[in-house]
């Protein structure tokens, strides 16, 4: 299922390499720029329950598949999923590249922990909110579709950080695009996730020689896996937040 949605969100800006299920439920994708590897970390976050992780690193030359891909931005990505399942979000890690700053990764790493933290909170009523808005519709659209009045709409907006969040994937997609632009080319490099359960899935990114990506001049790694699921507020018989 997660494949499926992968390859939906990222055909705009399609990977390297394609996701390929690799260990477990490990899924993997290597990526040449920001927007691509931010909308695959926003599917996977959205989708709920993976550990994420960002590993930053070199890596050996384009690889024809993720299975072949070579390089610290792997081991890095491996460091940074499981770091993610110890603290139960997100986690990035740099693999030691002197090029890269510390302070970016810690930046990219409030960032994707904000917005899984903010996502994670909604309400079942914000979550269908959120669905009707990201597909296009209005505030009233959405009242209509919903059964419910365009002030219950804006409430529930207000109340997931609808706003906040679609800015937040903006700063970080600016983010990783600066750390990408360091060198003058784009290199992301990925690897895995984990389930609670104790399977994997994973993504990641790459990209032409001569750049870097998500850190000043160095390679990158994206992971997601599965994460705790957070408690929700409850909602009354007419859909409204108590």
């Amino acid at each position: 299922m997660l494949l499926d949605i992968l390859r939906e969100v990222c055909a705009t800006s399609p990977p390297l390499a394609g996701f390929e299920r690799t260990v477990g439920d490990e899924i993997q994708g290597l990526f040449g720029d920001a927007a691509g590897a931010v909308a695959a970390v926003r599917a996977v976050v959205r989708e709920g329950g993976w550990h994420l992780g960002i590993g930053i690193g070199p890596i050996e030359g384009v690889p024809a598949t993720v299975r072949e891909g070579r390089g610290s931005a792997f081991v890095s990505a491996r460091e940074a999923v499981d770091a993610a399942k110890s603290s139960g979000d997100v986690a990035v890690r740099a693999g030691g590249d002197p090029a890269v700053s510390p302070l970016m990764v810690s930046t990219i790493e409030v960032m994707c922990r904000f917005l899984a933290a903010t996502i994670a909170g909604r309400t079942e009523a914000q979550i269908q909110a959120v669905r009707a808005l990201d597909s296009g519709l209005t505030g009233r659209q959405a009242a209509r579709e919903l059964g419910v009045s365009a002030s219950a709409v804006s409430q529930r907006r207000t109340a997931a950080g609808y706003d906040l969040e679609m800015r937040g994937w903006e700063v970080l997609e600016e983010l990783m695009s600066a750390v990408q632009g360091g060198s003058g080319a784009t290199r992301l490099s990925g690897t895995g996730a984990t389930r609670l359960s104790g399977t994997d899935a994973a993504l990641g990114a790459d990209a032409t020689p001569g750049g870097r990506a998500y850190a000043h001049g160095s390679d990158a790694v994206v992971r997601d896996g599965r994460a705790p699921a957070r408690g929700r507020r409850g909602v009354n018989a007419d859909g409204e937040e108590r």
